[in-house]
């Protein structure tokens, strides 16, 4: 539905600031993976960001340099959305052409 799409997109969208959070605690500087739908800070077990319940988000290409990231919802199945930042390229199959812009395919 529009609504899980939603979910995806600002999951996404909040997921690109809590990962230029991240970037400024990291030392030396660099970006996190996301586990379990959480980003946890480098410093401290602070947890920066949490997906949707219902979305599910993986990163990929994680660096100094940048990252990318994809959500998907179990009520939309066959509906995945990506973004990426710096230089770690669009998720695989991703029409994200815009760095830190989230499309969906």
């Amino acid at each position: 539905s529009k609504a899980h799409i939603a979910a995806m997109k600002s999951d996404l969208k909040n997921l690109v600031l809590a990962e230029e959070s991240y970037y400024a605690d990291a030392t030396p500087p660099g970006y996190g993976a996301v586990a379990a739908n959480q980003l946890v800070s480098p410093i401290g077990a602070v947890v920066l960001w949490t997906a949707t319940t219902g979305v599910t988000t993986v990163t990929g290409g994680v660096s100094p340099t940048g990252f990318n990231a994809t959500s998907t919802h179990a009520s939309v199945p066959g509906t995945t959305c990506g973004v990426f930042v710096g230089v770690a390229g669009a998720p695989m199959g991703a029409p994200v052409i815009n760095e830190g812009e989230v499309a969906c395919w």
